[in-house]
């Protein structure tokens, strides 16, 4: 099932997508739960197809202080759909993808708090260079 927020205070808010892939999940209100045929579309590749297509979802948004998502709205709502396979291969790489990025920016996080401290070090006159 991929799952997306139904109203928010912010348009972007609503242009993101995610999937579950386990059951019995319970969700509280505003939320769509968009269920596809397990044959006919891979939920990852349409939470990923989602997120990447603000500009087509934002078209949809109605509101004006909170912003609100329909379920009826979002059958207008278009993508290319390749055969199953290639929708699952371009999933799992996408996934991989996400992955390396999650892995990169804590190592960068890491890294710049080692800088930060080394600085206050160097700066403090604990560490002298020669």
């Amino acid at each position: 099932d991929v799952l997306m927020p139904t109203s928010d205070v912010t348009p972007n808010g609503l242009a993101t997508a995610s999937c579950v892939q386990m059951d019995d999940v319970i969700i509280g209100g505003d939320v769509l739960i968009i269920r596809s045929l397990e044959q006919a579309l891979d939920g990852v590749f349409l939470s990923y197809c989602i997120s990447q297509n603000k500009k087509q979802i934002l078209q949809l948004v109605t509101g004006s202080t909170v912003y609100h998502l329909y379920a009826s709205d979002m059958q207008k709502f278009q993508i290319p759909l390749p055969p199953l396979p290639e929708q699952t291969a371009i999933a799992a790489i996408l996934t991989d993808m996400d992955t390396d990025i999650t892995t990169l920016e804590t190592r960068l996080a890491k890294t710049k708090a080692l800088k930060t401290g080394m600085c206050q070090e160097l700066l403090t006159g604990k560490i002298r260079l020669l």
